[in-house]
This record gives structure tokens, C-alpha cells and sequence, in this order.
């Protein structure tokens, strides 16, 4: 079952590696992270996708590699289902409004038991660390 995958060139490129470097430090301050010396069961990659009209980045931890050995892949598909479009128009009436939400810290706000950190895993070598 063990899984580890590098991270993708988007977040390790010289042009994005300070600030990915300097969001995974905010996690780790704000305890979204965990430092551990033990070995992950899963390390997932990190990715880095650019917020649209600025000049920010999306951190992206990829659960869904390697194929077969990720954390997606031990998720059963059929137990949720998010709303389509179709659905949710049903809904709406004249005179409803509606808004679009920026999901940034959504799943952050979902609490994760600490048997499970050795299966969402990441791994970042901090610039200047000599290991």
C-alpha cells in the first residue's frame, strides 16, 4: 500500500518555489500541517495553479496519484454525489439570486483524526535546510 509521489514542477519551478515555500509555512503555522519524522504511508504530490487576475497560487495537494495506491483511490465513489447544475436550477424561482463562492479553505475547515495524517502526506524540502 505504500504510495510516493513527486511533487509536480508547478509548485518545485523557480518561478512559483518561494511561494509555494511560504504557504506551506502559513499551514504548518496555523497547524493545517503537520512536521513529522515519520515516513507517510502516502505522499501525495504539490502542485501550484495560478488564482486567475492575480499573481497568486493555489497550493494543490494531488490525492489522486499514483493510480491505484493514492488516497482517491481507496475512496468509495458511491457513498456522496455533488448537485449538477440541472439539479440546482430546479430550485431556482424568479426572484432568487444566487452567488458563487471561492471554496480556498473549504475542505480545511472538514477535521481530519490523526489516524489518519500517515495517509495524506506531502513532502517539501525547505530552501536552505542542509537534509
Amino acid at each position: 500500500m505504500p504510495a510516493c509521489c513527486s511533487n509536480y514542477r508547478s509548485a518545485t519551478c523557480q518561478e512559483n518555489r518561494a511561494q509555494v515555500e511560504r504557504q506551506i509555512l502559513q499551514e504548518i503555522k496555523l497547524n493545517r500541517y503537520v512536521v513529522t519524522n515519520e515516513k507517510p504511508v502516502i505522499i501525495s504530490a504539490l502542485g501550484a495553479v495560478a488564482k486567475p487576475d492575480t499573481s497568486e497560487l493555489r497550493i494543490i495537494h494531488d490525492c489522486s496519484r499514483p493510480i491505484g495506491k493514492s488516497l482517491n483511490s481507496y475512496a468509495n465513489p458511491d457513498s456522496f454525489s455533488f448537485v449538477t447544475v440541472d439539479q440546482a436550477s430546479k430550485y431556482v424561482k424568479p426572484g432568487y439570486y444566487m452567488a458563487k463562492i471561492d471554496l480556498k479553505s473549504a475542505y480545511r475547515h472538514v477535521g481530519l483524526h490523526p489516524s489518519q495524517f500517515p495517509f495524506t502526506g506531502l513532502q517539501w524540502h525547505f530552501t536552505g535546510d542542509p537534509n
